[in-house]
């Protein structure tokens, strides 16, 4: 498990965060930094972070079953359009 992972320096970036969703694999991408070197941890069994090995600054997060867990832990009162989206 890494430790001392700090937050990445974003004030570079116009546009820090970049998500992306892979629907056919109901994989959900959280980009920091693109195009750095990193080391993937497992923070459960369905999340990764990737994390620079110099800097231990967090590069991306990906989250895997988005979809289908987000649908198991949604309120009822959630419009349906969000969550069949």
């Amino acid at each position: 498990m890494a430790k001392n992972i700090k937050p990445a320096n974003l004030g570079h970036l116009a546009n820090p965060l970049a998500i992306d969703y892979e629907e056919e694999e109901d994989v959900l991408y959280l980009y920091f930094a693109k195009n750095r070197p990193a080391i993937a941890y497992d923070l459960t069994d369905k999340i990764i972070a990737r994390v620079d090995p110099e800097t231990n600054e967090l590069v991306s997060i990906e989250v895997f079953d988005f979809r289908k867990d987000l649908r198991a832990k949604t309120p009822a009162d959630l419009p349906k359009e969000f969550i069949d989206a």
